[in-house]
């Protein structure tokens, strides 16, 4: 990136603009980043000050998460509290307000998986749909958490 011989902001920001969007990097004006999958940073990591949010095929407009594109999104919320939420929602259209479902969260009492499904046994969890490495829970009492094998 060459800045010699600039003649005003513009140009500056033209210039940065052009080299970010040359990696895949999009600066939003409302202060997102947008990183498409051709930039090597769409697989790297974020370190913020505050509280952060990872989407994947989803967007916040400043009052509604909305679809990217037409599929699937997830969502990880990482909270200054120490707290962090997993968050998918089903495939949606572009543009369209995403309602998330929470699969896990974690703080510092402990893990919590609020959508586990409840099998009998591992020969039910399998039938269900499941596979290898895969938790349910067995709906007893004691409630126990599974891994499928």
């Amino acid at each position: 990136m060459n800045l010699n011989n600039v003649q005003s902001i513009d140009e500056i920001r033209n210039i940065i603009h052009d080299y970010l969007k040359y990696y895949g990097i999009t600066l939003r004006t409302d202060r997102h980043i947008l990183l498409d999958d051709k930039s090597p940073s769409a697989y790297g990591f974020l370190i913020a000050a505050g509280n952060n949010f990872v989407a994947s095929n989803a967007y916040y407009d400043g009052t509604n998460w909305k679809y990217l594109s037409n599929g699937k999104a997830s969502l990880i919320v990482a909270l200054l509290t120490g707290k962090i939420d997993n968050y998918i929602a089903p495939s949606g259209l572009k543009d369209a307000v995403i309602t998330w479902t929470l699969v896990s969260a974690s703080s510092s009492t402990g893990l919590n998986l609020p959508t586990l499904s409840a099998y009998a046994n591992n020969a039910a969890a399998l039938a269900g749909g499941l596979v290898a490495g895969d938790l349910y829970r067995t709906n007893g009492d004691p409630d126990v958490v599974c891994i499928v094998h």
